[in-house]
């Protein structure tokens, strides 16, 4: 499945990336989020690694997956992968400059649903649509109230 979304903010680049590349702060925003711990020596660039406890929203479930950064341009955009949990995925999340106090966050790749996810496919796709929206919603009320 191909996911892109985007949100214009109004915050600058600079703190817009840091944030969204932080990934401490993940559970503010990612709905499901439980925890997350940078697992590698290497934090923010090319080889961070990272195991984060995930659940699925209303549901008594959890899971953990892991990631790496794979590309990493700072504050423009880095890409990350993972092949572990429920949905495996190669993405990259950008940070475009839109003048000095507005920004665009992006998070665009493909994403592949694993396990018993797969049989309920097509639901499993618009609910995961439906969450990464509303996953951006709250990180552009973030990115906002970081720049007030």
């Amino acid at each position: 499945m191909k996911v892109d979304v985007s949100r214009e903010v109004n915050c600058p680049q600079q703190i817009a990336f840091e944030y969204y590349s932080d990934r401490d702060a993940d559970a503010e925003w990612w709905a499901g989020t439980l925890s997350s711990t940078v697992v590698s020596e290497v934090r923010g660039g090319v080889g961070e690694k990272s195991r984060q406890l995930q659940t699925i929203p209303g549901l008594p479930f959890r899971y953990e997956i892991e990631i790496e950064i794979v590309a990493w341009d700072p504050p423009h955009r880095w890409r990350e992968v993972s092949r572990s949990g429920l949905c495996r995925y190669d993405v990259w999340y950008e940070v475009e400059r839109l003048d000095e106090m507005r920004s665009r966050v992006r998070l665009h790749g493909d994403c592949e649903l694993m396990g018993w996810f797969r049989l309920l496919k097509p639901i499993a796709d618009r609910a995961l649509t439906r969450l990464t929206e509303q996953n951006f919603d709250r990180l552009q009320a973030r990115l906002n109230q970081l720049a007030s």
